[in-house]
């Protein structure tokens, strides 16, 4: 899985981009790799400078994650707000983090193993298998032709009209 960061802070993003690379390599997330992306340009500086499925115009990332600023006032918060909009327009979903480094570390690494397991739990899902659709059961005995039903509908229609 490929992680892009972007935000107004060049410093905050590379501190960001190596803290969370090395914790995702000491852990068993070893196959995602971060790159610090800029939407603006649409380039990124990292282990991959297009990453796997995506063009050089059009990057794909598994996650994006946006460096919430602290104090939104000055020239930072117009990068903010211009980062914003190029990543509505290229239809690039975001989170954004926020907090010191180790706080949106840790941020950036629940959102990882939930994206992981969301992707394993739909990988998991047997090809070509349809959900079923609800069917309703009486609640005293299970069965779903149950009188009950029908003894529910007749009362409320009467209690209506």
């Amino acid at each position: 899985m490929q992680i892009a960061l972007c935000g107004a802070s060049d410093a905050e993003l590379l501190h960001l981009s190596l803290a969370l690379q090395n914790t995702l390599n000491q852990s068993l997330h070893g196959t995602v790799s971060v790159a610090v992306f800029d939407p603006l340009s649409k380039t990124s500086v990292g282990d991959s400078v297009q990453p796997k499925g995506g063009t050089e115009a059009q990057p794909s990332y598994g996650l994006v994650f946006l460096m919430g600023l602290e104090t939104p006032c000055g020239p930072a918060q117009h990068i903010d707000q211009h980062i914003r909009l190029a990543l509505e327009r290229d239809g690039l979903g975001y989170v954004v983090l926020y907090g010191a480094l180790e706080q949106r570390v840790i941020q950036a690494l629940a959102l990882v193993d939930k994206h992981r397991l969301a992707a394993h739990l739909v990988a998991a899902k047997t090809p070509g298998e349809k959900p079923k659709p609800w069917t309703w059961t009486c609640n005293s005995c299970g069965d779903a032709v149950c009188e009950q039903r029908l003894l529910s509908r007749l009362l409320a229609s009467r209690a209506e009209g």
